[in-house]
């Protein structure tokens, strides 16, 4: 939670979430991200989450290499900042600011695809608070938190055990200030784990066996585990108002949850008519155990957050919708115009697109799932980047493959933030 913040002796409260984009030269290139923070020193970064130029697959190193980059460029940013005063209100600052932020990379920037960092964080400056939110027609707020789980045994990567866990994450957090029922809309962005040869073989010779042998297609499990614990979390705390087309059994109850949670868990990867949200997007990588979870939450002033007490406005502001397939080209358009706020002059920063790939598109074939020398989520991810990239007007789209349980299937969901 955010707490208050004492800054050249006064103390400043409810600060308020800001969205930035800055481009990558490399995968490590971390110089756009330092000097974002060093002309914000008010912000305290709680999520970077962005593209790298690898494959996307299972040997993709490079989101681990831009993982460490980032740890290190926050670890310097705060030593220039510690060592720049003397006073001990701001140093206390400085040494809590950006200290454990998740940090969020998908490998693969096929066909248009910019890489790029999105820059998630609470600022205190005033200056990004919106003053004239009475008269902008849109009574939305948006908030940004951020979770994560506890480390996975292999054993546990893709099971109903990891996707309890996820939903118990984001349940327990928003539970934390009571203020989930406040909520009117939410996007849930996770960083799952994978399974290798050796994390595989740990398993074995500890008598455990791992829901697959198959490296690439624990990506899919993981992703598909962690998305559906997140999709049941969403229900309970929206209460279903936003998902008409899901299962009825889980329509409003924690209670009625627990009870059909067995069955629906069992349908991992097998069932992809089983919770299809559109608010959730998650990504695989080698580079953690544990899932990595940011929240975008937005609410109406009608609904004040019980854990601020005269909570300011961000001037940022999120849509949330879906891709029916790879081309829909309509579904992110209509997202992007939401976004844009009801006087169509909001300015778009930033886009998360979810790609799954299938073997025809509006009964047309494709060679998505065929092809032997290209993974199949390359395919989707160069087909619905330039699809999405087009809708936005700019290239620095996010867009991860692989949407189990995630949108439709062969489509995905679709976020979109605004200034």
């Amino acid at each position: 939670r955010a707490p208050a913040l004492v800054h050249c002796g006064m103390v400043l409260e409810n600060p308020v979430a800001v969205v930035a984009v800055v481009d990558t030269a490399h995968p490590g290139d971390t110089g756009p991200l330092e000097r974002w923070m060093d002309t914000n020193p008010l912000a305290d970064i709680l999520c970077v989450l962005g593209k790298t130029e690898g494959n996307g697959c299972v040997n993709d190193f490079t989101r681990g290499y831009a993982t460490s980059a980032i740890q290190a460029a926050l670890g310097r940013v705060r030593s220039r900042r510690l060592g720049a005063t003397a006073n001990d209100d701001e140093r206390n600052r400085y040494s809590r600011f950006t200290a454990d932020p998740a940090i969020i990379m998908s490998g693969g920037t096929e066909g248009v695809l910019c890489p790029h960092f999105i820059i998630f964080a609470n600022s205190w400056d005033e200056a990004d608070a919106d003053e004239n939110h009475d008269d902008d027609g849109d009574d939305a707020a948006f908030e940004l938190h951020v979770t994560r789980t506890r480390d996975f045994k292999p054993e546990e990567v893709g099971t109903p055990i990891m996707a309890r866990e996820t939903r118990r994450a984001i349940e327990e957090y928003l539970s934390d200030g009571g203020s989930a029922p406040n909520w009117d809309d939410m996007f849930v962005q996770i960083k799952c784990p994978l399974l290798t040869p050796e994390r595989i073989a740990e398993a074995a010779a500890r008598g455990e066996t791992c829901a697959t042998t198959d490296c690439y297609e624990s990506m899919a499990l993981s992703r598909g585990a962690s998305s559906l614990g997140a999709a049941v979390a969403v229900e309970i705390a929206l209460g279903n108002k936003n998902e008409p087309h899901t299962q009825s059994a889980l329509a409003y109850s924690a209670t009625v949850v627990a009870e059909v949670e067995d069955y629906v868990y069992a349908k991992i990867c097998e069932d992809y008519s089983m919770f299809p949200s559109d608010h959730v997007s998650s990504s695989a990588g080698v580079e953690l155990m544990h899932c990595e979870i940011l929240m975008m939450l937005t609410r109406r002033r009608e609904h004040p957050s019980t854990t601020r007490e005269s909570p300011r406005r961000s001037k940022f502001r999120m849509a949330r919708g879906r891709m029916a397939d790879a081309i829909d080209l309509a579904g992110v358009t209509r997202c992007v115009e939401r976004a844009r706020g009801p006087r169509g002059t909001n300015e778009i920063v930033a886009a998360i697109v979810k790609a799954d790939p299938a073997a025809s598109v509006r009964g047309r074939r494709t060679t998505m799932l065929s092809d032997s020398d290209i993974h199949s989520t390359r395919h989707a991810r160069a087909a619905v980047g330039g699809v999405a990239a087009a809708a936005v007007g700019d290239c620095r789209v996010y867009v991860s493959g692989g949407a189990e349980h995630q949108g439709p299937d062969g489509g995905g969901p679709v976020c979109v933030i605004s200034r």
